[in-house]
């Protein structure tokens, strides 16, 4: 959420941009304007900060963290209840470790009593030199292009991590599910981001904002049909 990156937040707690088939628009489900309406009520209440890029002070080592909720946590509010906001790791499977994106995750529960609290936590943590953090507990938001700090290689190294996996990390972004699913992800992406900025900046009312976007996007869904 530090990194103007709502839709990360969407998609861990179930939200999505289009169906699997690539038909229909799913931005103005009730699920996605309640996620909507209470990331707009921490803006207003400045639980979450004016949102942008804090890619370029983390390679600097200025400190930044990827914060969502849900997908780096969710097997351990399953199996701790009484979990709603902490440092999350990345889930290990019978695959060996998958990842998506970062290695470590700030979560915050989206039904979580201290919301409040947990974002004095994350305010402060941005602002830690990033060096620390990686030396610390390998806390890694990915950089845009390439790869090449040694800092960074070194952290994901010391997870397992084989040089693919390090790449895929790199490259990674989570504008995907639109993306690789129709033609005209790009448009769809740019629809969604409109709304989302119409949201968190202007205060626009999310739930007519996502119905007007969804229908924009469903029109670019009917444009690209055979």
């Amino acid at each position: 959420l530090l990194e103007n990156r709502l839709p990360t937040a969407l998609f861990s707690n179930g939200g999505e941009i289009i169906n699997a088939e690539g038909t229909r628009s799913l931005l103005a489900e009730p699920a996605v304007v309640d996620m909507m309406t209470m990331f707009q009520e921490w803006r207003q209440q400045d639980l979450i900060p004016v949102l942008g890029d804090k890619r370029g002070p983390f390679e600097r080592q200025e400190g930044s963290i990827q914060l969502v909720m849900g997908t780096f946590a969710m097997y351990r509010y399953a199996e701790h209840s009484d979990l709603n906001w902490g440092i999350a790791e990345v889930p290990l499977g019978d695959a060996g470790r998958q990842i998506e994106e970062n290695t470590w995750g700030f979560a915050i529960h989206k039904d979580s009593p201290n919301a409040e609290a947990a974002w004095i936590v994350a305010k402060e943590l941005v602002q830690v030199h990033g060096g620390i953090l990686m030396e610390g507990g390998g806390q890694f938001s990915v950089l845009i292009g390439e790869v090449t700090r040694p800092e960074t290689l070194s952290v994901l190294s010391s997870f397992g991590l084989t040089d693919a996996e390090i790449m895929i990390a790199g490259s990674a972004i989570n504008d995907v599910r639109p993306s690789f699913r129709h033609v005209m992800g790009a448009e769809i992406v740019e629809v969604r981001n409109q709304a989302i900025n119409a949201i968190m900046r202007d205060g626009a009312p999310p739930g007519p904002t996502l119905e007007q976007a969804a229908a924009q996007i469903n029109r670019l869904l009917a444009e690209a049909q055979p």
